[in-house]
């Protein structure tokens, strides 16, 4: 296959880092017209045979391309998107924040639909396996609760990741019941154009599960995430590594939290999207809980709800 990775930055590098270990003869292009985070990259992920083809515009591609990873920050997305789509492309992979409007996951999503494409968010917590086996372990018919608190982890940036796996763990699209949230003030490392913020944002089904994303500034330790379900409750630490796991009986069990990196999970990812086992959602499943998340977000920053939602 011919693959193409849009953005070679800190995750665009270890998406082609998974990809030179795919054990078929794959051509890899990187579309990265930076050539400084060419050389450091580079050396991060360990191409020593060169077989990443780096080019500077789409526009030097010779070949068609059958797979697209968009690695690039959410404000040139949309326009990158809709460029690969017209030039024939039909399966993608895009990183979080998808886009940045509802009119934007509108027109893609007409274009997809058109093109007979599909593009997959990259929301890598469905692939983690505790997370898989709490899945497989819910108790039909009877509501959970999940509880996401760390400090100032981004979640802006971040929060999207838990309400997704908020809605694998649920198997229902999910809703904004509340929120208190404050702007900060810190310099974005990606840019002038985005802003983040901290604070608490409350989710919720139509079947009474309920989410609560907690970021407080003033808080040490990594993210933690509590998911309790009649008598039972998981505890994961993402510093840690820990996952705990209390029975209704008050027995403990400690295992690890096995966390799935991109330099390994992509080339997964290709494979499930390939033979039709993917469990990542289209961007038609994702419109629901971005676009909710523009309107809260927009509030906050002093927009309206059909700008463009500063966030990566």
């Amino acid at each position: 296959m011919n693959i193409l990775v849009v953005g070679f930055g800190n995750m665009g590098c270890r998406h082609a880092q998974s990809l030179l270990k795919r054990k078929n003869d794959d051509n890899i292009y990187v579309l990265e017209p930076n050539k400084e985070i060419i050389e450091i990259n580079k050396s991060k992920i360990g191409d020593e045979e060169n077989k990443i083809v780096f080019i500077d515009i789409i526009d030097d591609l010779t070949c068609e391309i059958d797979f697209a990873i968009i690695a690039t920050s959410a404000y040139p997305r949309f326009e990158i998107v809709k460029k690969l789509l017209d030039g024939g492309i039909k399966k993608f992979l895009l990183e979080k924040v998808v886009f940045q409007s509802e009119k934007q996951f509108d027109i893609v999503i007409k274009m997809l639909n058109d093109y007979d494409a599909v593009a997959y968010c990259n929301f890598v917590n469905r692939y983690f396996p505790n997370y898989q086996t709490i899945k497989k372990e819910m108790l039909d018919n009877m509501p959970f609760k999940m509880i996401v608190s760390g400090a100032d982890f981004g979640l802006g940036c971040n929060a999207l990741h838990y309400v997704d796996l908020f809605e694998f763990l649920s198997d229902e699209f999910s809703s904004v019941k509340s929120s208190n949230l404050v702007l900060l003030n810190s310099i974005n490392r990606r840019g002038d154009m985005y802003k983040e913020v901290s604070g608490q944002l409350a989710w919720g089904t139509l079947k009474g599960n309920n989410l609560l994303i907690n970021s407080d500034v003033n808080k040490t330790g990594g993210v933690e995430i509590i998911i309790t379900q009649g008598g039972n409750t998981h505890i994961l630490n993402e510093e840690s590594l820990k996952h705990i796991e209390l029975s209704a009986d008050l027995s403990l069990k400690s295992t690890d939290f096995v966390i799935k990196y991109t330099s390994e999970l992509t080339n997964i990812i290709v494979n499930d999207v390939l033979e039709g086992n993917i469990i990542l959602p289209t961007v038609q499943a994702t419109k629901n809980c971005h676009t909710q998340f523009f309107a809260i977000l927009n509030q906050v920053f002093g927009l309206s709800k059909s700008d463009l939602c500063p966030i990566t």
